[in-house]
């Protein structure tokens, strides 16, 4: 036997290793200090070690510990796919809140998320995507596997279903640069089919990306000033804050929205209460709409007096929608402008009292 450590007792790794029967399962040794353990014998004998053994402590019991040693098989390997990927479609689906419109039939259509990664179809998986869209939940494993499908059969793909597709993903957080760049071919070839929704959604998804495609964006521009007539108040709001955050400057579509807003009729801009029912919601700019208006005309250098003077009428009369966000992006627009509306500030100024709390200490500043 290796002779034991100097006087002073043996440490426990020596115990661990010369004495297997005394671990438990797990591979965990039994706390008995080394003194309990080991004695030394007499001078002149043998240097033999002897256990302890204490006296609650049969021979029935070490050799149970002892078995419990011996080497046990590997586990089968396990699925390093998360968890999430494994459970039921009923159980993903109970965290939706109760406001939720759930589409049973669809729903009910799947038993669990890897079934429903294996959607290869160009209509499934637009149908998976939206109504995952609609409850407001993402699933990571479920949505790149059906990526991967998305960019192994993009020829099947066309300009309006990736609009559909890029609109719900972006909503979800899971929109990114390699799909904006693997799509642009075929957004390019089949921009002409797109509606103005689409046009808008294509643009906000490279801007959500921050994915500035050159053939894209010339494409789109095309699109929107031949369908310019067809776009809402609303959407062209939208669209004028996608260019701002790709920094693209197209003097050609802005020139066509500041006569679209500058023209717009009064009952557009503040619809009196026997006008308003006449006033279709799409034709109204929203607290979001006017920030986001301002913000590009702004950003992008177009400071034509008579865009925000169309712009202050409808802020003043939604300044109560406005959240703390939207004053921030609405007061630097009009500093950039330099445009100044007294009206409009002491309204501007009311709501931020009111969103005080909603402010953080940079903001303020």
């Amino acid at each position: 036997p290796q002779q034991p450590p100097a006087a002073g007792g043996c440490s426990k790794v020596f115990v661990q290793r010369r004495i297997p029967a005394l671990l438990r399962p797990g591979n965990r040794p039994l706390e008995f200090a080394p003194a309990q353990l080991f004695r030394r014998e007499p001078p002149g004998l043998t240097r033999q070690f002897t256990v302890a053994a204490s006296a609650h402590t049969s021979a029935t019991s070490l050799s149970s510990t002892a078995e419990a040693w011996l080497p046990t098989p590997a586990p089968p390997a396990r699925d390093e796919r998360p968890s999430a990927s494994r459970a039921s479609i009923q159980e993903f689906v109970k965290l939706a809140t109760e406001r939720d419109d759930l589409n049973q039939d669809f729903w009910g259509k799947y038993t669990d998320i890897p079934s429903m990664a294996q959607a290869s179809e160009k209509e499934d998986i637009l149908m998976i995507i939206e109504n995952f869209a609609l409850i407001h939940r993402k699933h990571v494993y479920l949505f790149q596997r059906l990526k991967n499908t998305v960019l192994k059969t993009l020829d099947v793909w066309s300009a309006p279903d990736f609009a559909a597709l890029c609109h719900s993903w972006a909503q979800l957080g899971f929109l990114h640069e390699d799909l904006c760049i693997a799509i642009s071919g075929r957004v390019v070839d089949t921009a002409h089919t797109c509606s103005t929704q689409e046009i808008c959604w294509l643009m906000d998804a490279y801007a959500t990306a921050r994915c500035s495609v050159q053939s894209v964006t010339d494409e789109l521009t095309k699109q929107t000033l031949l369908k310019m007539d067809d776009f809402t108040l609303s959407q062209l709001c939208l669209h004028a804050s996608s260019y701002a955050r790709l920094n693209s400057r197209s003097p050609g579509v802005f020139d066509a929205i500041s006569q679209r807003l500058i023209s717009m009729p009064v009952s557009e801009l503040a619809p009196a209460d026997g006008e308003a029912a006449a006033v279709q919601d799409e034709d109204l700019l929203s607290a979001r709409d006017v920030t986001l208006a301002a913000y590009a005309f702004a950003k992008l250098g177009f400071h034509d007096p008579r865009v925000f003077s169309a712009i202050a009428r409808r802020a003043s009369e939604v300044a109560r929608d406005l959240t703390a966000r939207d004053l921030q992006m609405l007061v630097v627009a009009l500093a950039r402008a330099q445009f100044r509306d007294a009206e409009l500030l002491e309204s501007l100024s009311a709501q931020a009292q009111r969103r005080i709390a909603q402010f953080n200490s940079e903001s303020l500043v």
